[in-house]
């Protein structure tokens, strides 16, 4: 079995990608609601259902959401990522409505359902990888030395807005949606404006009156953000103009939301280097490269998904009874593990057994591995049984 990503292709194909969230809210009375977007090519639907797990007396209890969504895509990345924008959306909308803060939904499977198709790409994931090792290393003195120089800090205003700023790093840190990892970066940077025009020595920036031209400041302004973008990255002219109109997009919907996503994956990172620069800058800190690196969050765990191909030609009947066809997770078993300067290297054997729908069969081709620094170096298979 080897690593292995689903063929692009111009032509659109139909699919149903599964995503769940827990914990959640619940839906009243028999826990189904069915939702259709319309668009001009397509209809997107989204079948959301209560998620059950029984007591040990037998009773049903709701513990999360279900979004089956139909989508249409070139492969099941892309319907991968298509869904997930819509059902975080629906789930957005459930938040609001429940007074419940529920989590970024997940993805569970992705196939295709296109009729008049004998071989289906399949791709399913597996949350609970037994490895969850420690992900980077401390570097305790400089820790300690940040902390101290902090701490002695005289002005207490200085020292609120530098712990607020690494608090809000942090948040930005966290998150795993790029507008918020740009929103939160931006607002510690906004703690810090005060203390970056005094440091670069700006002033706020002026209102004119346009018909006398009197000049006055009307409402404090970031000119401390932008000498300090300007500072610290090789293009920060060119990025800051950007960087506010992002900010103003998100914070007064002056933009679109589809407009406002590319931006921020383009953009969420240089936000978090000068936030990074600029606390360091206040508090007299020598940059280094453990600094300035991407962040990873602890809320993107390791991720596995192996990949399939369906091999039936009714889409209705690819699972069994009333459910989706998927793999049973059997066992995760741990080989192996060692620890090295470089990381963690682990040897994991994984039991699946696939359950179909009737005349359905499954051909397993690879394993996919997602986390941030995480790689996978090799996959091997042996032929399991199949369940119908």
């Amino acid at each position: 079995m080897s690593v292995t990503q689903d063929s692009k292709s111009d032509v659109s194909r139909e699919f149903m990608v599964v995503m769940n969230v827990k914990p959640g809210s619940r839906l009243h009375g028999n826990g189904k609601v069915e939702l259709n977007f319309p668009e001009p090519a397509e209809t997107t639907t989204v079948m959301v259902t209560n998620i059950v797990e029984r007591d040990p007396a037998g009773n049903e209890i709701p513990v999360g959401l279900a979004l089956d969504v139909k989508v249409e895509a070139r492969n099941t990345d892309e319907a991968i990522a298509k869904a997930k924008g819509i059902a975080d959306g629906v789930t957005s909308f459930a938040s609001l409505c429940s007074g419940f803060g529920m989590p970024i939904v997940r993805e569970e499977l992705a196939y295709e359902i296109t009729a008049g198709v004998y071989d289906r790409s399949f791709l399913q994931f597996f949350h609970e990888v037994p490895v969850r090792p420690s992900r980077r290393e401390i570097d305790h003195a400089a820790m300690i030395d940040m902390m101290q120089k902090t701490i002695n800090l005289s002005d207490p205003d200085q020292k609120d807005r530098v712990i607020r700023a690494i608090r809000w790093y942090r948040r930005g840190s966290l998150a795993t949606d790029v507008l918020e990892k740009f929103t939160w970066f931006w607002i510690g940077l906004e703690a810090l404006n005060p203390l970056l025009q005094r440091i670069f020595d700006v002033l706020d920036d002026p209102t004119h009156c346009p018909n006398c031209r009197h000049e006055w400041v009307s409402t404090s302004t970031v000119s401390g953000i932008r000498a300090a973008v300007h500072k610290f990255l090789l293009n920060g002219e060119t990025i800051y103009p950007r960087m506010k109109d992002l900010r103003i997009g998100l914070i007064h919907g002056k933009s679109e939301l589809k407009n406002l996503v590319p931006e921020a994956v383009a953009l969420h990172n240089a936000t978090r280097e000068v936030l990074v620069r600029a606390i360091l800058l206040v508090l007299d800190v020598s940059p280094t490269e453990k600094f300035l690196r991407d962040t990873l969050s602890a809320d993107s765990p390791l991720v596995a998904a192996v990949v399939a191909t369906l091999h039936g030609s009714d889409p209705s009947n690819l699972g069994p009874p009333s459910q989706h066809p998927h793999f049973q997770l059997k066992s995760h078993e741990i080989k192996k593990t060692e620890v090295t300067e470089k990381g963690v290297t682990a040897t994991i054997t994984t039991n699946l057994v696939a359950c179909l729908g009737t005349g359905v069969t499954v051909t397993a081709s690879g394993w996919r591995v997602y986390g941030q620094e995480t790689t996978l170096d090799n996959a091997d298979a042996r032929k399991g049984e199949k369940r119908s």
